[in-house]
């Protein structure tokens, strides 16, 4: 998915794909750890928010 959204211009990060890939999972899931402490889905929605414009960008 990463490398089809790089060859068609909806995602411009720099960096490897296998790498970005293993840091949007260790996102996602510290993201579900920590949102029930900080704010429920509302926490979790945010996170998913910078992520988007992280790999636009």
């Amino acid at each position: 998915m990463l490398n089809t959204g790089l060859e068609h211009g909806s995602f411009l990060f720099n960096g490897n794909v296998e790498t970005m890939a293993s840091f949007i999972f260790g996102l996602l899931e510290g993201g579900m750890l920590v949102a029930p402490v900080r704010g429920g889905s509302a926490q979790f929605d945010q996170t998913i928010e910078q992520l988007m414009l992280l790999i636009k960008s």
